[in-house]
C-alpha cells in the first residue's frame, strides 16, 4: 500500500454524515494494521494530515483514520495529543465527539465515565437533529451509549435504570438495523449478564461468535462467554447454599421442638408414676381427708409439671394452653383446702 493507494481510497469514502464513511475506515485500517509496513503507512497519513490544501472533508477522513488506528493499537497518548490538537477544528462533529467519549472512558474512573456518557448522549443528539444532515440511523453512537452503560455497570458504579433501559433498547435497535453485526450482540449480552439474563447472554454471545471473523475478537466473546456461565453457575450455587442454610435451620427448629416435646413427655409421665404411687402410700383413716390430700397433690402436680413446660416451652399457643392448666391446678389445690375446711 502506497501513497497513490490511500489517495485513492480516501477520493471514494462517503462524506461522514453516512454511517458507511466510519466502517469503511475501519475496515481500512483492519486491513493494514497487520501489514509490516504500517508504520510508513501511519507516516504517510501524518504527513498528509498537514498539507495546507487539504478539504475539511478530506482532513476530517484523515484525521478519523489516526484516532481508528491509534484506538486499535491502545496508544492513549498520540490519541489524545491528535484529539487535543484537532478539537478546534471539529468539535462538533459526532465521531469527533465519539473519539472523545471513547478516550474517556479507557481511564476507568467514575469522572471520566460521567464525561464519556454526556458525550455519548451529545452525539446521538446531534445526529437525531433534523437541520443536520447525518444519518439518524448511524447504529454505532447507539452501541457506543450501550457500551459506556455497560462500564458503569462493570464497576459498580451508580446508574439511573432509565438510562440502562435506555441503553436496551438502543443496542436493540442496532440489532434490527444491522443484524449480521456481532459487536452489537457482545454488548447486548453485558447488559443481560448484569441483569442475570445469563441464558439469553449465552445465546447473544454465541450469535456473536458466529458471526464474527476476527479472531481476536472471538477470544474476546469465548472469554465473555466463560464470566458468564461462571457467574451463573456462582448464582446457582448461591441458591443451593441458601436452601441448604434453610433446611438447617428447619431441622434445628424440629430437632429443638421434639427435645421440648420429649422433656414434656417425660415429665408428665413422672408426675403420673408419682401421683398414683403417692395416692397409694396415703394411708388415713378419713376417706374424705384421703381424697382432698389426693386432690392437693393431684393441683400441686399440675402447678409443677405446667412450670417447668413454661420453662421449656416458647410457643406462644402452648405457653396459653400452660397457664390455663397452672390456674387449674391453683383452683384444685384451693378447692381442696376449702373442703378441708
Amino acid at each position: 500500500m502506497n501513497h497513490n493507494d490511500i489517495t485513492d481510497f480516501f477520493s471514494q469514502i462517503p462524506p461522514d454524515t453516512s454511517s458507511k464513511f466510519s466502517i469503511k475506515i475501519t475496515n481500512f485500517v483492519k486491513d493494514f494494521i497487520s501489514l509490516d509496513h504500517r508504520r510508513q503507512i501511519v507516516d504517510i497519513l501524518k504527513s498528509m494530515l498537514s498539507e495546507s490544501d487539504l478539504s475539511g472533508d478530506r482532513e476530517f477522513a484523515i484525521f478519523y483514520t489516526l484516532v481508528v488506528y491509534y484506538r486499535m493499537m491502545r496508544s492513549g497518548k498520540k490519541l489524545k495529543k491528535l484529539i487535543d490538537e484537532y478539537d478546534n477544528k471539529f468539535s462538533n462533529k459526532p465521531l469527533f465527539i465519539y473519539s472523545q467519549s471513547a478516550y474517556e472512558l479507557t481511564k476507568n474512573t467514575k469522572d471520566s465515565y460521567e464525561k464519556s456518557l454526556y458525550l455519548a448522549k451529545k452525539c446521538i443528539s446531534i445526529i437525531n437533529d433534523p437541520t443536520n444532515s447525518y444519518d439518524s440511523e448511524y447504529t454505532g453512537f447507539y452501541n457506543h451509549y450501550a457500551t459506556v452503560i455497560v462500564a458503569f455497570l462493570e464497576k459498580n458504579y451508580e446508574i439511573d435504570t432509565c438510562k440502562i433501559d435506555l441503553a436496551y433498547e438502543y443496542i436493540k435497535k442496532c440489532i434490527i438495523t444491522k443484524d449480521d453485526y456481532p459487536t452489537y450482540y457482545a454488548t447486548l449480552a453485558k447488559l443481560e449478564l448484569h441483569d442475570k439474563k445469563f441464558e439469553s447472554a449465552i445465546g447473544h454471545i454465541q450469535t456473536a461468535i458466529d458471526l464474527e471473523q476476527d479472531r481476536g475478537r472471538i477470544s474476546e466473546y469465548n472469554d465473555l462467554l466463560v464470566k458468564v456461565e461462571y457467574k451463573q453457575t456462582m448464582l446457582e450455587l448461591e441458591k443451593k447454599s441458601e436452601q441448604v442454610s434453610q433446611l438447617v435451620i428447619e431441622n434445628k427448629k424440629l430437632i429443638e421442638e421434639n427435645k421440648i416435646n420429649t422433656l414434656e413427655y417425660l415429665g408428665f409421665f413422672s408426675g403420673i408414676i408419682a401421683f398414683v404411687i403417692t395416692s397409694a402410700n396415703i394411708t388415713v383413716s378419713n376417706p374424705d381427708i384421703a381424697f382432698r390430700l389426693i386432690l392437693m397433690f393431684m393441683g400441686a402436680l399440675l402447678i409443677g409439671f405446667s412450670s417447668f413446660s413454661l420453662l421449656i416451652q416458647h410457643k406462644e399457643r402452648k405457653i396459653n394452653r400452660i397457664a390455663i392448666t397452672i390456674i387449674i391446678g391453683i383452683v384444685i389445690i384451693v378447692f381442696a383446702n376449702w373442703m378441708i375446711k
